[in-house]
């Protein structure tokens, strides 16, 4: 077994996501029930002018559904893209209205871009915002109990990363999927990355490994009996 895989299989170990949720995570969600035979993979940073489409059209010949969380100024620009993606089943949640790092730690700031970008959402979408994905997997000062009180939306993490955020080749994309996939599973994926005019490798702001590597994915969920579902539905 190689040092990647064995690395992956130990950081999507049930016991180890657990104390995450108590301990780093303030109680958001990490993983589902497990109780079905039921994975989500959600994409974060989009929408993308090009990948996302894309992705939408890999994900329907996977027979995949998908949780996007999107970014506020993103969707100002391709509004179209985020109707078209919840038309065709999938689920829409905020990564706030920029994106910023910084923004998690100062509440005044927070609370401005979440009301933002559900504004935003719910008018475009006509629909309540359920899910809520911080910037970077970072909380700050926010606490998860108190966004819900007074949002209604939930903070989701993810079991496990994909790290295609610093892959170029679909086949290693793909691999470190299938080495964390169970039951419950919550998959970090990427249809675009946010600062891509800024980012440095090992960071690649090209989505295309991320695309080619879908096929694979769905493949690997049929031999497993797994289907790919909405956040919303891993946890109804």
């Amino acid at each position: 077994m190689s040092l990647d895989h064995a690395l992956m299989r130990e950081l999507t170990r049930p016991k180890l996501v657990s104390w995450l949720a108590r301990h780093v995570r303030d109680g958001a969600l990490s993983q589902g029930p497990g109780v079905r035979p039921e994975v989500a993979l959600t994409f974060d940073d989009g929408p993308h002018a090009r990948y996302t489409p894309e992705l939408l059209d890999a994900l329907d010949r996977a027979g995949a559904r998908a949780t996007f969380f999107v970014v506020g100024s993103r969707v100002e620009s391709h509004r179209e893209i985020v109707r078209e993606t919840r038309r065709r089943g999938h689920e829409i949640g905020t990564h706030l209205y920029s994106h910023a790092r910084e923004t998690v730690f100062d509440s005044k700031l927070f609370h401005d871009e979440l009301s933002r970008c559900q504004r935003t959402l719910e008018d475009l979408l006509g629909e309540p915002l359920v899910w809520l994905r911080f910037p970077y997997g970072e909380r700050g000062r926010q606490r998860c109990a108190e966004i819900e009180a007074r949002y209604g939306v939930r903070a989701a993490y993810w079991t496990f990363s994909s790290l295609d955020s610093r892959a170029s080749e679909p086949e290693v994309v793909s691999a470190r999927v299938a080495a964390g996939l169970r039951p419950g599973a919550i998959v970090l994926l990427h249809d675009a990355l946010a600062d891509a005019d800024r980012i440095k490798p090992p960071y690649v702001a090209d989505r295309t490994a991320t695309l080619l590597a879908l096929p694979r994915i769905g493949a690997e969920l049929r031999a497993r009996n797994l289907a790919a579902v909405t956040l919303s539905d891993l946890v109804r």
